[in-house]
């Protein structure tokens, strides 16, 4: 942002002053510099409070669907993080229910093939 009206002045009088009595560091200077450095800084605080108001403005003024765009964007690693933990839930259950059908498979087959056989012929036996 271009310098204020009141930084130029404050700028312009101290140039002027050096230039009319050069390496004098009386009252005066002391006194002109000093106006310089509080319209410099008057002017930083009028910059910062039009930057905040632009700012809540612009906040205002958005619609709840950019809002909300913000808001994924502030989060996005945490959402990517979440997604992964949860693909990886996924792809581990997926496991451990097919370790738990093969293992359903072997004790169906060991029945079938062992003990209903045993069974049978102890039921036969026992009669």
């Amino acid at each position: 942002m271009p310098p204020t009206k009141a930084v130029r002045n404050a700028n312009k009088k101290l140039k002027s002053y050096e230039t009319k009595n050069p390496d004098v560091k009386d009252e005066r200077y002391m006194e002109l510099y000093r106006g310089l450095i509080i319209a410099n800084v008057a002017a930083a605080r009028l910059e910062q409070h039009a930057t905040q108001s632009a700012e809540s403005q612009r906040i205002k003024d958005m619609s709840d669907d950019d809002f909300l765009e913000i808001e994924y964007h502030k989060n996005s690693q945490t959402n990517a993080s979440n997604k992964r933990k949860e693909k990886n839930k996924k792809r581990r259950q997926r496991k451990k229910d097919r370790i738990a059908k093969d293992k359903i498979a072997m004790h169906k087959e060991f029945y079938d093939t062992v003990m209903q056989p045993a069974i049978a012929k102890h039921i036969i036996l026992s009669l």
